[in-house]
Formats: structure tokens, C-alpha cells, sequence
């Protein structure tokens, strides 16, 4: 197991100014539109709704067989525009090679995000890594609206040595990086059973979980596949959105050996969890947003265990994802 702890339409240039001091604070950068197709990346017009759409006209869009998009850029600085799908725009960002940020947008719906390094780097020639990360079933999504860099035309000329020795250095250390850090739980694993009323008591023991299992199933309710995407159950989708619902969920995972298992949970809104029948965590309060993870350690036997979760809805939503820290010796059983 792992000793891992939990604890726009038209063209935006504008004329810079000269700069007036080398000094840190000064930034000569544009946002260029990456209008191109290199392998499974495809540049596609798309609008977005919502007030934030009006300037994002198109993307470059990662498909499914999208392999890591190195780019050469010049200067001191970097940053990017992504919009983000699904809980998918899952994405490392690197600079030759070496990881700078972790992008995710945690969300089941449409979003963008955008991100600048906050550090400057050395000045001259670099390589732009796009990673997206790939995880259980699930293809990497990432549309890439822009990048921000210095000026191509203002830059010098590539040097003889790029070709030879930072490009391939820099693809040479970002193998391996698609992997995501988390295997997320996909929304197949889970059976569902549901929905109780409001007068359901989370704290209660696994012997009224039961009981309530049973009494759901004899009023005619029975266990059922579970819906929604990118390891988001949509509990809402299935049962609707009724005060303080709340819906039962299981699935099976596999350990080699005995011990504590790194987890976190994006929850909308409380929740009981389970594992073996024996209830190990309780989430009665407020947490923030429900896209926010929360990391839970989890003990878990050599061979099959059983997860179970009870799920009551927030004021706006109801739902779960859950992801599991990579480690050899935990698999999902299907």
C-alpha cells in the first residue's frame, strides 16, 4: 500500500509599450490563439453561454487519443486560458519538463480557468508541456482557448542546441506524467438505492442502514445502476431534488494487504461512509463547495471490500464523485 499521508472572435494584439525597466514587475506578453492541428489536437469555434463566453470563440481540443502537446515558446513568462469539461480539463502544466501546475476543474459542467506562472523564468527559448491526464475509463478533455507569452515576432531565432538537447530533454521528462496522481472512481462501479425522506438520521448505525435497505427493497425500490459522468453520480439527475433526500450508494474495491488508503470525496452535501459495514467517517457539517475534495484515510483488509455511502442532498445539488490515490496494490472490482 502506499505510505502516502493524507493530511475571441477578431484579433486581441494590442500595441505594448516599450518597457520602461528589465525589472520583474514588467510584462511584454499577448495572447495568442492556437489555431492549429497537431495529431489528435483539432482547433474548433465553440460558444460558451454565460457572460464569460463572449471571449472564448474556439479552442484547440484534445481528442481521445490526444497524445501530451509540446510547444516551443520564448521569453520569461507563460500562462494559458482553458476551458474546462465535465470534471475533465484535467491537466499538468510544465516548463521543460519540469511540472509548474496541476489543473482541475472539479466541476460537472462547462467552466474556464486561467492560469499565469507566478515565477519568471530564465529568458530564452523553453518548451511548453500540455499534459492532459488520463484516469479509469475516462478519456482526457481539454480545450485550450490561449496562451500568454511574449511576442513570436519580437522573439530571436530558435538556437541550434534547442532541437538537440532542451526539446528532447523536455519530452524525456514528462513521460509518465499523463498518469493521473488519482484513480477516479467511475460512475459504473456504483449501485444505487434510493431515495428515503428527510426523517432518515445519518448518524444512525449500519444495523438501521440495513433496515432501511430492506425497507426500501420491500416497498419496491431496488438496487440500480448509477448515472451521471466523470465519476460524478448525479443523484439529483436520478431521484431529483427533494429536502434532505437521502439515497444509499456501493461499489467494490480490491487491496493486497491490510492498512489505511488515501481517498477524497467531492460531496453534495453530507454523508456516512462505510467500509465493511463498519462506519469510518461521518461528514454532518458544512464543507465549502461541494467540488472542493475532501481526503479521508480509509482502512481497507487484504481482498474485497465494500464501500458504502449514504448521501443526503444539499440546498442546490446532490451528488458524489470519489478518487483514490494510485497505489499498486488497490484495484477496482467491476
Amino acid at each position: 500500500m502506499s505510505n502516502f499521508k493524507c493530511s475571441v472572435a477578431g484579433d486581441l494584439r494590442v500595441t505594448l509599450p516599450k518597457p520602461i525597466s528589465r525589472a520583474e514587475l514588467i510584462l511584454d506578453a499577448e495572447l495568442l490563439l492556437p489555431n492549429f492541428q497537431i495529431g489528435d489536437w483539432n482547433y474548433a469555434d465553440e460558444a460558451r453561454q454565460g457572460w464569460w463566453g463572449k471571449y472564448f470563440q474556439g479552442s484547440l481540443q484534445s481528442g481521445p487519443e490526444a497524445d501530451p502537446l509540446h510547444l516551443p515558446f520564448y521569453g520569461r513568462t507563460i500562462g494559458i486560458a482553458l476551458l474546462v469539461h465535465g470534471g475533465g480539463g484535467q491537466l499538468r502544466l510544465a516548463v521543460d519538463g519540469n511540472q509548474i501546475a496541476e489543473i482541475d476543474a472539479h466541476r460537472p459542467d462547462w467552466f474556464y480557468t486561467i492560469y499565469v506562472h507566478p515565477e519568471l523564468l530564465e529568458e530564452g527559448w523553453h518548451v511548453l508541456n500540455l499534459i492532459p491526464l488520463r484516469n479509469v475509463r475516462t478519456p482526457a478533455k481539454v480545450h485550450l482557448a490561449y496562451i500568454l507569452s511574449e511576442s513570436p515576432a519580437l522573439s530571436p531565432g530558435i538556437p541550434n542546441g534547442f532541437w538537440g538537447q532542451t526539446w528532447p530533454e523536455s519530452l524525456a521528462k514528462t513521460k509518465g506524467m499523463e498518469l493521473s496522481k488519482w484513480i477516479r472512481i467511475p460512475v459504473d462501479a456504483w449501485h444505487l438505492l434510493g431515495p428515503l425522506g428527510e426523517d432518515f438520521d445519518l448518524n444512525n448505525d449500519l444495523a438501521v442502514f440495513l433496515q432501511a435497505s430492506r425497507m426500501l427493497e420491500s416497498s419496491g425500490l431496488s438496487w440500480i445502476g448509477a448515472e451521471g459522468q466523470d465519476g460524478w453520480v448525479d443523484l439529483k439527475k436520478i431521484y431529483g431534488l427533494s429536502p434532505n433526500a437521502v439515497a444509499f450508494a456501493q461499489m467494490e474495491i480490491k487491496a493486497e494487504s491490510d492498512g489505511l488508503y488515501c481517498f477524497r470525496l467531492e460531496l453534495d452535501y453530507f454523508a456516512s461512509i462505510y467500509v465493511n459495514g463498519k462506519r469510518v467517517q461521518r461528514i454532518l457539517e458544512h464543507h465549502g463547495h461541494p467540488f472542493e475534495p475532501i481526503e479521508l484515510e480509509l482502512p481497507l483488509v487484504a481482498g474485497p471490500n465494500q464501500l458504502s455511502l449514504q448521501i443526503r442532498s444539499g440546498s442546490l445539488g446532490f451528488g458524489f464523485r470519489i478518487e483514490v490515490l494510485r497505489d499498486p496494490g488497490v484495484t477496482l472490482i467491476d
